[in-house]
């Protein structure tokens, strides 16, 4: 994993993404592409905060300069660039990251609030699900740890829910984290208990052979976001790492899908991988 894509508006939220590039892939060199889309909300955006009289050029400048100032906090050998493109934000990102083939796309979020000032973080739970490449959605107010890191992996009964362990490995090697696996039991049955004592025991084998720290917790759920999410802080993690297709329960008709109630309400950055359709299931 080397390139990564990065919506910004030029608002606090779209840089705090940037930031959270920075602290995690310090070590290792990375290919960093910024995009800036020309809509409607954006021209207002831009136009406000700028004395430039040429929308283009205000773009421009502010790119130019957000790599100035962020370039230096890469390791030697990285690259970073930008791209400019017209349209809805959404679809423009995701054809974006088709375009330049990118790894993974980090963006900012209001979460649930309702804060809609900035159009970067309005359209991220968009970006996440018209994607193909995992995307890592970053609150404004995520507070950045200067020491080690932690990854939350929670594990359920459902078949996708291991299709996100190989790329959370990959990243944990880049950011030098460990990973918490976390094996949720959203019900008393024996049989979906031993089908999620047998997917964390693959995983716990996957991420060995990986050569990734990691340590194992077990916890009984009638929402998983909920469960999730109360781990990952009892920790201080820096990501929870989800499909986005998960387990369906009478919560998800209730507060909506897993992917959404978990980016919405999570403080802690979110990793969501598109799950593949597979004919068997494996760690592909």
């Amino acid at each position: 994993m080397r390139k990564i894509l990065i919506p910004t508006d030029f608002s606090h939220n779209s840089l705090k993404a940037l930031d959270y590039v920075v602290a995690n892939v310090k070590d290792v060199a990375v290919e960093v592409v910024l995009i800036w889309v020309n809509s409607i909300r954006g021209k207002d955006i831009l136009v406000m905060e700028t004395e430039e009289t040429s929308l283009e050029k205000a773009a421009v400048s502010r790119l130019e300069q957000i790599i100035a100032d962020y370039f230096p906090k890469l390791k030697d050998g990285s690259k970073m660039s930008y791209r400019i493109r017209e349209g809805k934000v959404h679809n423009e990102v995701v054809n974006q990251a088709k375009y330049d083939d990118v790894d993974l796309i980090v963006c900012g979020t209001h979460g649930a609030s309702g804060f809609e000032e900035h159009y970067i973080g309005s359209n991220a739970y968009r970006i996440v699900m018209y994607s193909k490449s995992p995307v890592i959605t970053v609150r404004p107010n995520y507070r950045f740890r200067s020491s080690s890191h932690i990854f939350v992996l929670p594990i359920d009964s459902s078949t996708d829910t291991r299709q996100k362990v190989p790329f959370t490995c990959k990243l944990a090697r880049m950011a030098k984290a460990e990973i918490h696996i976390l094996g949720v039991y959203s019900s008393k049955l024996s049989s979906i208990k031993r089908k999620v004592d047998n997917y964390v025991a693959q995983v716990e084998k996957f991420i060995s052979e990986e050569k990734v720290e990691f340590t194992t917790v077990f916890r009984e759920a009638e929402n998983i976001t909920k469960t999730a999410i109360a781990y990952a802080e009892s920790v201080d993690a820096d990501l929870i790492s989800i499909t986005t297709e998960q387990e369906s329960s009478a919560w998800s008709f209730l507060l909506g899908t897993y992917a959404e109630q978990m980016i919405g309400s999570s403080e802690i950055p979110v990793l969501s991988i598109t799950p593949k359709v597979l004919a068997t299931t494996s760690f592909s």
